[in-house]
């Protein structure tokens, strides 16, 4: 059988906050295009559209990450996408 004790603390706990701005950038068309729709639909409301995506995720001046993955329209009657993510 085990026996445990507990110490109180002789120092007050630190706390620190970071705030950090990422971005996406996101470019769905023109010659740096980033994402591409690899399947289309005839469906009202673009139902089925599967859109695969490579995003940098960057921290103003530096690509600090990528979004990676892809996204599809699954919403019948209004637009709703959902996302399947891969980050790096």
């Amino acid at each position: 059988m085990a026996y445990y004790a507990i110490a109180p603390i002789l120092c007050a706990l630190v706390q620190n906050e970071l705030y950090m701005h990422l971005y996406i950038n996101q470019v769905y068309a023109g010659q740096s295009t980033n994402q591409l729709v690899v399947i289309t639909s005839s469906q009202p409301q673009g139902f089925g559209i599967t859109v695969i995506n490579d995003w940098p995720i960057t921290d103003g001046a530096n690509t600090v990450g990528r979004a990676q993955g892809l996204h599809f329209q699954s919403g019948q009657t209004s637009e709703k996408w959902h996302r399947m993510p891969h980050a790096l």
